[in-house]
């Protein structure tokens, strides 16, 4: 009878250990810490909270860590995900901007918002590329949480109905999602099929990512237009990195027709000296 006690308590001691230590290792890091930045990513990044991401990788991205390298190609399809999923919302709300003052308002703040993500998106690639032309873009974090379909709030806004103020912030995530997915889907080389991305996503060849990424680039630098922001020299800081990123990638067909697409924008965001 005391083995049988002896035995039971034994066990009942391991039990107790085993979740002390269970539940010490699923404390989260520190905050304030680069390890906390690292968890918090992670975190945001599979309840798709990118713009919170996005926050935590910028950090991660400059600051000398075994994080930093990796953190620089999440953080360039992260803000570069965000600043094309914001910049789609930011252009639906300018076509009924004139009737309505709300959607002016939601547009000039969306518009910003894209800004600030689109200088992260050139920074980070020109930081993952950095002095090391031929290094990997390694995609190992997991394909992004979100659709790439337009919310249905999108349709609201295109026949210029007015929304409550809720709908705005939730426009507002799903349009960033649908960014960082559609994103992703080009990276992975399936611009148009986000199934067939998932399965290619992590094995993506370097110039399919070189490519995606360059594309993006110009297509974001419309943000600077005249009729925009009206930056020209932030759009042709974004172009010219469109174009020492595609100028690493073999010779291809793509590639004249990319960079031929770079030539063209850069006359657009000509800064004169």
């Amino acid at each position: 009878m005391r083995a049988v006690l002896f035995t039971v308590a034994t066990a009942l001691v391991l039990l107790s250990t085993s979740c002390s230590n269970t539940e010490k290792a699923a404390t989260p890091p520190k905050p304030g810490t680069l390890a906390y930045d690292w968890y918090a990513a992670n975190e945001n990044w599979k309840t798709g909270e990118y713009p919170k991401a996005m926050e935590h990788l910028a950090r991660l991205a400059v600051a000398p860590s075994e994080y930093r390298d990796r953190s620089r190609v999440w953080l360039m399809l992260v803000a570069g995900g965000v600043a094309q999923g914001y910049n789609e919302l930011a252009n639906e709300y300018e076509k009924m901007a004139r009737g309505n003052p709300e959607f002016r308002r939601q547009m000039q703040e969306v518009r910003n918002s894209a800004n600030m993500a689109a200088m992260q998106y050139g920074e980070a690639l020109r930081d993952a590329l950095g002095k090391n032309k031929d290094g990997k873009l390694v995609l190992d974090f997991g394909f992004p949480t979100g659709s790439a379909d337009l919310p249905l709030q999108m349709a609201k806004i295109g026949k210029g109905m007015s929304m409550q103020a809720a709908d705005y912030q939730v426009v507002r995530e799903k349009m960033a999602q649908r960014g960082v997915v559609k994103f992703a889907a080009a990276l992975a080389g399936s611009a148009e099929d986000t199934a067939k991305a998932q399965t290619q996503f992590a094995a993506s060849p370097r110039e399919t990512v070189l490519t995606a990424a360059a594309k993006g680039l110009i297509s974001t630098a419309e943000l600077y237009g005249p009729k925009k922001l009206d930056v020209p020299q932030r759009g042709n800081a974004l172009v010219k990195m469109a174009v020492d990123a595609i100028s690493l990638v073999p010779d291809s067909k793509e590639k004249k027709e990319v960079d031929k697409q770079a030539q063209e924008a850069l006359k657009k965001y000509k800064i004169q000296s």
